[in-house]
C-alpha cells in the first residue's frame, strides 16, 4: 500500500492573509458593537440618528463575517472566487479607511495599510499558483 502524497502546504503570504482577515474581521464585528451601542445611546437618549449610521452597522456585519468567512476557506477550500471576494472586502476597507482619514480618525491609515498588504499577498504569484494547483482531498480517511 502506498502512502497518499500530500497536499502541497499554502504560501506563507497566503497564510499572513488568513490571519490578517481573522483579525480584519474580528476589528469589524467588535466596531459593530460599538456602533450599536452609540446608535443606542443616541436613540434612548431621544437624539436623532444619521440614517447612516444603520447602513454602516449592516454592511460592516456583512463585511466582518465575510471577512472571517474568506479566512476560513481561502486555505482549506483552494477557490478561486474566495480570493476575489477578498479583493471586494479590502477595497470597502480601503474606502472605510479613506473616510476615517479625511473625517480625522488617523487610525484609519492601519486599516488602509493592512488592506493593501493583503491585496499585495494575495495576488502574489506563488499564491496563484497554489491556488490553480490541484484541489484539496477532503475525503475521510
Amino acid at each position: 500500500m502506498t502512502d497518499p502524497v500530500a497536499p502541497p502546504k499554502a504560501p506563507a503570504a497566503l497564510q499572513a492573509v488568513r490571519v490578517i482577515l481573522y483579525i480584519q474581521g474580528a476589528a469589524t464585528l467588535l466596531g459593530v458593537l460599538g456602533l450599536t451601542l452609540d446608535i443606542k445611546t443616541r436613540f434612548d437618549h431621544g437624539q436623532d440618528v444619521n440614517p447612516l449610521a444603520y447602513v454602516l452597522t449592516v454592511v460592516s456585519i456583512i463585511v466582518g463575517a465575510a471577512a472571517i468567512v474568506c479566512a476560513a476557506m481561502i486555505v482549506a477550500q483552494k477557490r478561486y472566487w474566495v480570493r476575489q471576494l477578498v479583493a471586494i472586502i479590502e477595497v470597502i476597507a480601503v474606502l472605510y479607511g479613506l473616510i476615517n482619514v479625511v473625517t480625522g480618525v488617523f487610525t484609519g491609515v492601519v486599516g488602509i495599510a493592512l488592506a493593501v498588504a493583503v491585496l499585495v499577498l494575495a495576488f502574489r504569484s506563488e499564491v496563484t499558483a497554489w491556488i490553480n494547483g490541484p484541489a484539496p482531498d477532503n475525503s475521510t480517511r
